[in-house]
């Protein structure tokens, strides 16, 4: 079964189980696969690494991880896509080497879009002279080619504006907050109570019952 996690939980299966990367910083939401009362696995899901992807239409996988039970890897893919369209994105997509065969993101409707050419990437200029680097920002990480696969999750995927791009783009466009559900932050669920926290309106909500419409961020009187 799925269930949410806190980040600090998400990353700690990624410290203990992932092959070539290490803990993230940040994550919109992260969930984990449960078998028996036991996690066999957790995929975190942050905002696009590129700055030239839309970063309010589309969620991007940035760790998946399980103990190597059977379909775990799809499940986790399926979930992390189906949460992020109860969210209101109209994308998902990931980045995983080259030499991965890519099985359970086929298995779970994601296609490949290409491949990168990989390497480092360094700070130039000022940025240089100021951090001082003299070495590429990819230590201890793979700098292979990596394929970018993708899942469309509503028609016209992140060609097409939704509610969330246009309410961030535009300040006559906030009444479209009542029209989108809840923008759900799983890393502030509360075990106790069994909710999860509204970024958009600051309502708790049932963490197995929080996908409805929102109406929105508090009104100043």
């Amino acid at each position: 079964m799925v269930v949410p996690l806190t980040l600090a939980q998400a990353n700690k299966l990624v410290a203990r189980w992932h092959r070539h990367h290490k803990p993230v910083i940040g994550h919109r939401f992260s969930l984990g696969a449960e078998e028996s009362g036991v996690l066999v696995g957790a995929v975190i899901v942050g905002r696009p690494k590129s700055r030239m992807t839309e970063q309010y239409r589309t969620a991007e996988v940035t760790r998946l991880v399980t103990d190597g039970s059977k379909n775990a890897c799809s499940f986790l893919y399926g979930a992390a896509a189906r949460v992020a369209r109860e969210m209101g994105f109209d994308e998902i997509q990931t980045f995983i080497l080259a030499s991965e065969p890519g099985t359970s993101l086929r298995a779970s409707g994601w296609a490949m879009k290409g491949t990168s050419k990989g390497g480092q990437w360094v700070h130039t200029g000022i940025a240089q002279m100021i951090l001082g680097q003299t070495h590429g920002n990819r230590i201890g990480q793979p700098t292979e080619a990596k394929q970018k696969w993708v899942k469309r999750l509503r028609p016209g995927g992140a060609g097409a504006m939704t509610c969330r791009a246009a309410s961030r783009s535009t300040p006559a466009a906030i009444g479209l907050w009542s029209s989108e559900i809840h923008d759900v932050d799983f890393s502030t669920y509360d075990e106790a109570t069994n909710t999860v926290a509204c970024d958009r309106c600051g309502q708790r909500l049932d963490a197995n019952a929080w996908a409805k419409p929102c109406p929105g961020p508090k009104r100043e009187e």
